[in-house]
Parts: C-alpha cells; sequence; structure tokens
C-alpha cells in the first residue's frame, strides 16, 4: 500500500521518543492515549502521540469526532511546536479529506522563507528561518558549492506557508527541502508570482 503523503513528515522528519521512554504509553488503550493529549505536561502529550502513530491507524477508535477534535486542538494550539508538527503528522494520516479545516498553530513571530539556489544542478531549497542572515551564512560552509538566494517572504505565519510550498512542489521533490523546478518557476520566485494558495496565506507586518 503506498504511503499517504504526509507534508510535516516529509518537511521536518521527527526524533521519535526512546523505546523505553514509550513502554508504558504502549500499553495504554487508543482511547486512554487520546486523553492523555488533554494533559498539561507536553513530555505526557508527546509520547501519547508517539504511541499513537506507532498503533494501527484502522482501528475505528481513532476516527472518532471527539478524537479528531483533540488531534486538531493540539496540532493548531500545542503548547510546543514539536507536538503540534507530531499531531499534525498524525492528522494527516488519519483525516486526509480534513486537512482544510485546520489552522495550524503559529509561532507568532516574524520569519522568513526562503529559497536558495545551488550553482551546480540548480535545485532550489525552499527552508525558512527567524534569522535570515545567519542561516545563509551558514550554507557557505555548510555545502561545497556555490548558492544564491533568489528570494524570501517576510511573514508571520511563515512555517504554515513553507509548508504550503512543499506540498504545492512535492511532485518536484528530490529530498528533504530541495526541490527540481523549471527555469520558469524559479523565475516566478524571483519576481513573488506565487499560486494562489500561498498568496493568500502572506501575512506581512
Amino acid at each position: 500500500m503506498e504511503e499517504r503523503y504526509s507534508p510535516w513528515k516529509a518537511a521536518y522528519p521527527l526524533k521519535m521518543p526512546e523505546k523505553f521512554e514509550l513502554e508504558a504509553y504502549l500499553s495504554l488503550s487508543a482511547e486512554e492515549l487520546f486523553n492523555l493529549l488533554n494533559s498539561t505536561s507536553t513530555t505526557q502529550v508527546f509520547r501519547a502521540l508517539a504511541a499513537l502513530s506507532l498503533r494501527n491507524l484502522g482501528d475505528d477508535i481513532f476516527r472518532s469526532p471527539e478524537n479528531q477534535e483533540l488531534l486538531r486542538h493540539v496540532a493548531a494550539h500545542g503548547v510546543t511546536f514539536k507536538n503540534r508538527k507530531l499531531a499534525y503528522n498524525l492528522y494527516c494520516q488519519l483525516y486526509p479529506d480534513q486537512l482544510e479545516q485546520i489552522a495550524l498553530g503559529e509561532s507568532k513571530q516574524i520569519g522568513y522563507i526562503y529559497f536558495l539556489q545551488e550553482k551546480k544542478y540548480g535545485s532550489i531549497k525552499i527552508g525558512r528561518s527567524l534569522n535570515l542572515d545567519l542561516r545563509l551564512s551558514s550554507f557557505v560552509t555548510d555545502l561545497p558549492y556555490r548558492v544564491e538566494l533568489v528570494g524570501y517572504i517576510r511573514s508571520i505565519n511563515y512555517e504554515t506557508i513553507e509548508l504550503t510550498f512543499h506540498k504545492h512542489f512535492r511532485h518536484k521533490r528530490l529530498g528533504g527541502e530541495w526541490f527540481e523546478l523549471s527555469a520558469e518557476e524559479i523565475t516566478d520566485l524571483k519576481h513573488h508570482k506565487f499560486p494562489k494558495e500561498i498568496e493568500e496565506l502572506i501575512i506581512r507586518d
């Protein structure tokens, strides 16, 4: 069976808790794990989400309206970004037809979505950062070839915008955050000609 596309999983792979940290959680029922999503402990929520991710997703109990609402709440309002990512990843698997109904929680900080082109093969990296200058300077030492900033977006909801870019270009993904875009698509990025669903998301300060 082909694995369903999961934006968070593709863009931000999460390190799962160690097995010994999950043992007690894996012995709980699915309903008990969902109840833990109401916990005030961010660690409990994360481990409950991790345990749920490892369970049989075909179980009907996963698909109850109450549990769907719990997952949506954590994905949109979770205390930590890590919990929001994992909750959204699980939401993608369980309720693929409901993704338009969820508004991802944002950090409320102004950040950047940047488009970086490596000059050896021409592939494009679509990434995000709170400090664009610092992030770009890291590529000078991290990559063995020259890179060039094609453009960037400055916005409060930069996390969701980056996710939407990755989803829009998912069929052109080379790996991680690197994409093989056409010359026309790269020109559009340079001139801030974005797809409609992305343009509507941009909140400029």
